[in-house]
């Protein structure tokens, strides 16, 4: 079940807090505006309101999505590749 938790970025250079949604135990999203970012990050047990993120030892991928599909999250988690890909097409067409 996608859920809101609290993040806790560290960095060589910099700490900084925000929250984000947990896609799985170990996979978390960050939204800003149009970008997507992804991330791979020390599993969250149930129960568990927060994780810390080593900047350098988490691996990460952004997309950029031209709509909003927030409420679409928890299809989004259960949805293969080729099932988004097809979604998308047809929601950026309707735009």
């Amino acid at each position: 079940m996608v859920r809101e938790i609290n993040a806790k970025y560290i960095d060589e250079d910099f700490i900084a807090e925000d929250k984000v949604l947990l896609m799985a135990e170990d996979l978390t999203l960050e939204k800003s505006h149009e970008e997507w970012t992804f991330r791979v990050v020390p599993p969250v047990k149930d129960g568990e309101t927060s994780v810390v993120i080593e900047m350098d030892k988490s691996p990460m991928f952004t997309l950029v999505f031209p709509l909003d599909l927030d409420g679409d999250m928890e299809w989004l988690c259960k949805a293969n590749f080729l099932e988004v890909m097809r979604r998308m097409a047809i929601l950026t067409a309707k735009k």
